[in-house]
């Protein structure tokens, strides 16, 4: 367990993050973090409001999936290992880099290695939201390491969404999702490579 001051939302409504994941916990097939805001005394000396999470880490995929670490492979950033190693991963940009997913069986390659549904998911709720301190910034995956192991992502830090400074209904996030060529914050080029990949097939862009 970990507790969070919110981040950026600290000084707005500080359940910006819990929210969010609790609707789409609720309601979706997704990874993310439980929610309760908390008073938090120290000592007896009184800190403030804090939200208790749980830890997206080995410990959380054990509890949540019965893994123990040692059969995870757990990422973050571009593909910087927590947990087991990079290698399955790195096979997959690589198979990406070389192959186009306009043709289904290419796109089938990709579809049995990551779970595409909860991706889709992780998707939805990263967009809908707006999170502009995404998807370069705040990314987690895992799978677990047998043979039919499919990379999931997590949700954390949701704290930049919601038009937190800047209020803009029409923000095109579907576009600033897919930019090829992003400054290292929030969008480097590597974080949107699998997203857009993806739009090459017809059947992901009616998913």
């Amino acid at each position: 367990l970990i507790f969070r001051n919110s981040g950026n939302d600290f000084w707005y409504s500080m359940i910006r993050d819990g929210m969010i994941q609790a609707v789409a916990k609720k309601s979706m097939d997704i990874d993310g973090q439980a929610f309760e805001p908390v008073q938090v005394f120290l000592n007896g000396e009184y800190w403030g409001i804090h939200n208790l999470r749980e830890d997206l880490n080995e410990h959380y995929i054990e509890a949540h999936y019965g893994y123990p670490p040692e059969e995870i492979d757990m990422l973050k950033w571009d593909k910087y290992a927590i947990c087991g190693d990079n290698v399955t991963y790195r096979n997959l940009e690589n198979y990406l880099s070389s192959h186009s997913l306009s043709l289904d069986e290419n796109y089938q390659y990709v579809t049995d290695r990551i779970d595409l549904n909860e991706y889709i998911n992780y998707l939805i709720i990263e967009m809908f939201f707006a999170n502009l301190d995404w998807p370069g910034n705040n990314i987690k995956y895992w799978r677990h390491r047998s043979e039919d192991g499919k990379w999931r992502w997590m949700l954390f830090d949701l704290d930049f969404t919601l038009g937190i400074y800047e209020f803009n209904p029409a923000f095109d996030m579907f576009t600033f999702t897919a930019e090829p060529n992003g400054p290292d914050w929030p969008k480097p080029p590597w974080s949107t490579f699998l997203y857009r990949k993806l739009l090459e097939n017809q059947g992901f862009r009616a998913l």
